[in-house]
């Protein structure tokens, strides 16, 4: 419990114990009367509390999808899926980004273990879209500020190839390769366009951690750091 931040208060009960005696007169019998009184929580601190257990919840099913098929190799990159989102995460982190940024930048790649396409979908010619997959999937606990984040992070690739003259040399082979089934350097149009999405700045910066983060054997906070990070960005519906 000591996770949640702000998210409501402990279960109170409060038990008075009030004895009250009076004295009638000769039409009236004395009587003594015991009174319990107890003060429960109201029915929006129930409701509202089953809803934090609940997104508590989906929090630990997405880190436990996270270390069960996060394991798999990161589509011909030297690291594991796991590892690449852990070292992302901790890039973000160490950059002092928002928690926001930090927990798109731990689950921006999760639509891989979502779409059910094999880790060669690129070398097949496909591309999974694995950015929509994971906002769409995201968007029942988090808002825009991650979910937004986390669609852009592939179109924030196709900006840079288009407006950096000099990163599209430092991504990797398989990442050129993805490159073309997504869509390739954006068009000036594009660019404009996609200058002008509230999220883009943001996306552009997760995407250089995400280019970044593929250091083998990098020693890295795991999973369990992040959990308070991503019970604290999630939404939770107003009573």
């Amino acid at each position: 419990m000591k996770d949640f931040v702000c998210l409501g208060k402990h279960l109170e009960m409060q038990v008075s114990y009030t004895r009250a005696s009076s004295r009638l007169d000769s039409r009236r019998r004395s009587a003594t009367r015991d009174s319990l009184t107890v003060r429960l929580p109201s029915v929006e601190y129930v409701l509202l509390r089953g809803t934090i257990m609940a997104y508590a919840k989906h929090v630990d099913e997405l880190l436990d999808l996270l270390s069960a098929q996060g394991k798999e190799a990161y589509f011909g990159e030297p690291v594991s899926i796991l590892e690449h989102c852990l070292q992302c995460a901790h890039f973000a982190e160490q950059s002092q980004a928002s928690p926001s940024t930090i927990a798109a930048a731990l689950l921006h790649d999760i639509g891989h273990m979502l779409h059910g396409l094999p880790e060669d979908i690129a070398q097949q010619g496909m591309d999974g879209a694995h950015e929509d997959v994971a906002a769409v999937h995201l968007a029942k606990w988090f808002g825009e500020d991650v979910t937004e984040t986390v669609r852009l992070h592939v179109a924030a690739k196709r900006y840079l190839c288009a407006t950096d003259a000099t990163y599209m040399a430092r991504l990797s082979p398989s990442s050129i390769e993805s490159l073309q089934l997504q869509g390739g350097p954006m068009s000036q149009e594009e660019a404009t366009a996609f200058e002008a999405l509230p999220n883009a700045g943001v996306a552009v910066q997760l995407r250089r951690w995400d280019d970044e983060a593929k250091i083998p054997q990098l020693d890295v906070p795991g999973l369990a750091h992040y959990r308070s990070v991503l019970l604290q960005v999630s939404k939770v519906p107003q009573l």
